[in-house]
């Protein structure tokens, strides 16, 4: 499969994990061993590094999101009972230093998709997310420096709901505080109507309404050279005449033109809404797909 991202033209993956796959003798439960006898006897987390490493030696850059607390599903803060946040933070410190020398890994998704409780810039502990983000942020910078650490933006600011970590519309007035600022990448998800049906969809208009919304929430950011960003997440089935195709098709090229750079959901095709880079079958590429993410792609670093 890493071949074949590599023949699709991509240069990077954001890598999903929980913090039960960094668990001391946590096995995996789903390989196929005759296809895969070489990982047989690995622990999940050794796992990881032989993906790692077969990205490394493909050029691949590879960006590490916690995506969950546990196998569970997902949570709308950074903690929980299962996972406090000390536990976050010093998986993350682990992390860092298990792979400053890997060459593959670039960067650190702090927490996927913070939601629901999750604040932006009001003081509370409990909730503000971009207190959080800087905990665990210079952190993982103080083992190791030469990481990106991203964080992603929160669903409501202000009265204004918006995508699950894709708002950011605080972050112009409360900026994240890192010990090291050029590290400092801030990360947006953005959906289509097949997922939700948000009012900007239905608005007169439509999709040329649609630049303004992400500059609001996410994309000034970058416009006015406040910090770089990254569309973490954004896909969709269609990219055709139907809503969810025009969605996807004018924002692939308003990535373009804004050169924002972006991680696609999915490349497995078993991702809900989204379905994946690749077809039904584990082993087809989406030609249609294809074909409009690589009037944005970039070259191997």
């Amino acid at each position: 499969m890493l071949d074949q991202v590599v023949a699709s033209g991509f240069n990077s993956l954001r890598i999903p994990f929980s913090n039960q796959v960094l668990e001391a003798g946590r096995m995996p439960t789903s390989i196929d061993y005759g296809q895969n006898a070489d990982l047989k006897g690995l622990s999940s987390l050794e796992v990881l590094d032989r993906i790692l490493d077969g990205c490394a030696a493909r050029g691949l850059r590879v960006i590490l999101d916690r995506h969950r607390p546990t196998a569970a599903g997902q949570s709308e803060l950074w903690y929980t009972d299962q996972v406090p946040e000390a536990r976050w933070i010093d998986d993350w410190v682990m992390l860092a230093h298990r792979y400053r020398h890997q060459p593959a890994v670039v960067g650190a998704d702090l927490h996927n998709e913070p939601h629901g409780a999750a604040s932006w810039g009001d003081g509370n502990q409990a909730t503000d997310w971009r207190l959080a983000a800087e905990r665990a942020g210079n952190a993982v910078l103080a083992a190791n420096p030469d990481w990106l650490i991203l964080v992603e933006g929160v669903a409501r600011y202000a009265g204004d709901y918006y995508w699950w970590g894709g708002n950011l519309t605080g972050a112009k007035d409360f900026p994240v505080r890192l010990s090291a600022p050029e590290k400092l990448v801030y990360s947006a998800h953005d959906y289509g109507p097949e997922v939700y049906s948000q009012p900007w969809f239905g608005a007169t208009g439509f999709p040329d309404n649609l630049p303004d919304v992400w500059r609001r929430h996410w994309a000034y950011l970058q416009a006015d050279s406040i910090a770089p960003v990254l569309l973490g997440e954004f896909g969709g089935r269609s990219v055709g005449q139907d809503p969810e195709g025009r969605w996807q098709r004018a924002l692939v090229a308003f990535l373009k033109s804004s050169r924002i750079g972006w991680t696609y959901w999915a490349w497995n095709p078993d991702s809900g809404d989204t379905g994946g880079v690749l077809e039904d079958d584990w082993k087809t590429v989406d030609p249609a797909k294809l074909a409009l993410l690589a009037t944005d792609q970039q070259p191997l670093p």
